[in-house]
């Protein structure tokens, strides 16, 4: 017994039609002859019957009675009903819809998939039965979130070196300095000396003339002027020195990245409930 003819029984009989009317009355058969008169006295026996008449048309049928009430859809209507060829039906048993129901034929159908609506207008998704996608995956550097790296610390230096500039010289103008005139004075002053015998310088034969002695002497004391310095500006004759460059050699010094993570694919799964999935074919 399947699973909709133990929930449908048959329909009740419907209504038996009434009878039809009785037909006419047949029209009464003629007399028979008379029998010859017998001598009086007793009587004579009666005559024969005469024949019957024939028998007269069968009345019309009566109307047909109302059906009865219909006992419903079969079983494999209403299966075909709701669930067509081209179905998915779902359930936690693992019976075979075909067993269940009585018909169609099923398979299973989108083992480790999860079902999701047609979108016409996204690649993954705009044909049906299209599979697509995965439990994990490993995520691209495009895919990667914005992040820095830290490198180790490390110093670039460069090798010793000097910078010189060609020989030169600053010069100024030709220039002099002067000061105002001016003069050095002494107020007025003498000296004088005591008597004394000189060498005979052009005297006669024997003469010794006698000079008058120093009887003291007077200090002078000096009248300063201020001389005035008359300026003179020089102006610098520039020569532009020339850097003799030496190119310095950095002395390079490799930093290391501290990095961190394993590039190990990621569980992609969303959160779900396995059922049996059976899809009908016929």
């Amino acid at each position: 017994m399947t699973l909709f003819s133990s929930l449908y029984g048959s329909g009740t009989s419907g209504t038996s039609g009434s009878s039809g009317s009785s037909g006419s009355t047949g029209t009464s058969g003629s007399s028979g002859t008379s029998g010859i008169d017998g001598t009086s006295g007793s009587s004579g026996s009666s005559g024969s019957s005469g024949s019957s008449g024939s028998s007269g048309s069968s009345g019309t049928s009566g109307a047909t009675g109302t059906s009865g009430t219909s006992g419903g859809a079969s079983p494999s209507d209403i299966i075909n009903l709701i669930y067509p060829v081209g179905s998915i039906y779902t359930e936690i048993t693992g019976t075979n819809p075909g067993t269940t129901f009585g018909i169609g034929t099923w398979v299973a159908f989108g083992a480790g998939k999860v079902p999701v609506g047609l979108s016409a207008g996204e690649g993954e998704f705009d044909t049906v039965e299209e599979t697509g996608g995965a439990k994990t995956h490993a995520l691209s550097v495009a895919e990667l979130a914005a992040h820095g790296h830290t490198q180790d610390s490390h110093n670039h230096t460069q090798d010793s070196h000097n910078h010189t500039q060609n020989s030169h010289n600053h010069t100024q103008s030709s220039h002099n300095h002067t000061q105002s005139s001016h003069n050095h004075t002494q107020n007025q002053h003498r000296h004088t000396v005591g008597a004394q015998t000189s060498p005979n310088y052009g005297q006669p034969a024997g003469g010794s003339p006698t000079v008058a002695g120093n009887t003291g002497y007077t200090t002078a004391t000096n009248i300063a002027a201020t001389a005035a310095n008359i300026a003179a500006t020089a102006t610098n004759i520039t020569t532009i020195a020339t850097n003799q460059a030496k190119v310095a050699t950095n002395q390079a010094k490799v930093a290391t990245n501290q990095n961190t993570g394993s590039g190990t694919a990621h569980n992609n799964l969303q959160p779900y409930i396995v059922v049996y999935m059976w899809k009908r074919t016929a």
